[in-house]
């Protein structure tokens, strides 16, 4: 018996061209990624088909059948080595096809197939090196033992596609691509070139993004009651922000990049001598921004399209339609969040108290 562990694989899914021939068409596949060992399955339809028969006691194969007919194919499946130093496809299919008499299985060793429609599925070993030589007891070319450092490819194969390894993902994630696998492997103890390097035990800390510039804080709507408008009191809040120190500004807080963003909130109202009263009443109300969403009473769950320099708000509604509001006359609540996104109840503003 002969059996060979393989730990590297590679797969491979495609399909043939009409009119292709499958042998052809896969050993050209293993020529062009380097395929020395792999297992080959499809599913699809031939055209024409020659099968043959070994005759055992004769130790030769019998005479090809060719059949010149539509044919469903119910299995593939065969195998890719190596043979006199050339990629070698041998491959076993079962056919149907219709008769006068109803369905007719055919199946055996496929010499040749011309294609319909093939899709295949190609396991690659690329840690083992399959080699066929003519075996006495049978007379046919089997698998004889070949690792591939041993056995020399195909001569017109190209090398073999590097194969993804965790400690080299590893580092490439870490922002920086290893002179060679074993160098980025954990070892037992450490060499006296590295006794000052930390342990691998713990990833290693990311470098600290540099801090972002603050961005001025956006207002939230007004009551029409006062006379001014959401934009008027947006575009106040940011002079009044630029007008202070760096120290003393408020940016609004950076948005976390993950599956669910933390909705942003307006900062506790701000003393400012340039902040009148009409302004000032806005702080205590969160922002909505474009890309979140407004749940309205009327309209529904509205995606925030675009916002108007006079305070309007181009929403998009579950119907697709889009509609322009004003912000002025509605109250913004605390958000909250469902999935990825973000929600602003938002009511009529009632009329303020004296």
């Amino acid at each position: 018996m002969f059996a060979k562990e393989s730990k590297r694989v590679r797969h491979f899914v495609g399909r043939c061209e009409r009119g292709e021939d499958v042998h052809a068409a896969l050993q050209s596949l293993a020529i062009q990624h380097g395929i020395q060992a792999g297992w080959v399955r499809g599913l699809g339809a031939f055209e024409s088909v020659e099968l043959r028969e070994y005759d055992q006691a004769a130790q030769v194969y019998r005479p090809g059948v060719r059949f010149q007919a539509p044919l469903e194919v119910l299995s593939l499946t065969g195998n890719i080595a190596s043979r006199d130093d050339q990629p070698f496809v041998h491959l076993h299919v079962t056919l149907s096809r219709e008769t006068d008499n109803g369905i007719q299985l055919l199946g055996g060793h496929l010499e040749r197939g011309r294609v319909f429609a093939l899709e295949f599925y190609v396991e690659a070993f690329d840690d083992v090196a399959l080699v066929r030589e003519r075996d006495a007891a049978t007379g046919l070319h089997l698998f004889v033992e070949a690792t591939r450092g041993a056995a020399a490819g195909p001569r017109s194969a190209a090398p073999a596609a590097p194969v993804s390894d965790p400690i080299v993902e590893r580092a490439r994630e870490r922002g920086r691509a290893p002179l060679s696998v074993e160098a980025e492997r954990p070892r037992t103890a450490p060499e006296p070139s590295r006794a000052l390097e930390p342990a691998r035990a713990a990833a290693p800390a990311r470098a600290a993004e540099p801090a972002r510039a603050p961005e001025p804080v956006r207002v939230a709507p007004p009551t029409s009651a006062s006379g001014v408008t959401w934009a008027m009191a947006a575009s106040a809040s940011e002079e009044a922000q630029l007008a202070r120190p760096s120290s003393a500004r408020v940016a609004r807080p950076a948005r976390v990049e993950a599956d669910v963003k933390a909705p942003a909130h307006r900062p506790p109202p701000i003393e400012d001598p340039l902040a009148t009263d009409a302004h000032s009443i806005l702080f205590d109300e969160p922002i909505p921004e474009v890309g979140e969403y407004l749940d309205h009473r009327q309209f529904g769950i509205c995606k925030i399209e675009s916002m108007e320099d006079d305070g309007g708000v181009m929403l998009r509604m579950p119907d697709k339609r889009k509609k322009l509001i004003k912000l002025d006359v509605l109250q913004v609540l605390e958000p909250r969040i469902e999935g990825n996104k973000i929600i602003y109840p938002v009511r009529p503003r009632g009329p303020r108290k004296a």
